[in-house]
């Protein structure tokens, strides 16, 4: 099944390589909802950054 979501690169943070791996992937597939799971860096279709860590509230940046 394809992905469905507007994520078109994602970085994930995790303390293994491997997990930041999966997550990355998963961010990817699931999209934006994962910031609420793990710290991540989303970047969207219409060129939006989504920027979620730990402790601090998502943000959202807006591309020119």
């Amino acid at each position: 099944m394809p992905a469905t979501s507007n994520v078109i690169q994602a970085t994930a943070w995790a303390p293994e390589c491997a997990t930041a791996e999966v997550r990355a992937t998963w961010a990817l597939l699931a999209g934006p909802s994962v910031l609420r799971r793990f710290p991540a860096v989303l970047f969207l279709e219409d060129g939006t950054v989504l920027v979620g860590m730990e402790g601090v509230p998502a943000r959202t940046r807006t591309g020119t």
